[in-house]
């Protein structure tokens, strides 16, 4: 499943993929030191994760100020600001049953091709 997730107070949003979504907010919550809250989840995989990526490639953090990079730019990060047009698009979608977490998430949004 694909998961956008705020993190922590300065509102970035973290957009990726897990087949575990409990574990890996507890892993993201370790690795930003900060809390971080599901927002949302679709159906799919890298290839729906890297449709999102895509979509909202003007939304990314630089790399200078994202601890996601090595400071030299050597991984794009993926961390989006929180602008107008994601926000949008993630309250477009259905809301989370947290009941259903972490097992399988029944009728997941699937996205429109």
């Amino acid at each position: 499943m694909v998961y956008f997730a705020r993190v922590g107070r300065s509102q970035q949003i973290k957009i990726g993929c897990t087949v575990n979504i409990r574990k890996r907010l507890v892993g993201l919550e370790t690795h930003y030191g900060r809390p971080v809250r599901l927002l949302r989840v679709i159906e799919g995989g890298l290839e729906v994760e890297a449709e999102m990526h895509k979509r909202f490639d003007r939304l990314r953090h630089e790399c200078w100020h994202n601890p996601d990079c090595d400071g030299r730019g050597a991984r794009r990060p993926e961390l989006f600001h929180p602008r107008r047009e994601l926000m949008e698009f993630i309250q477009s979608l259905p809301e989370i049953d947290p009941s259903v977490i972490p097992g399988t998430l029944p009728k997941l949004y699937r996205l429109k091709r």
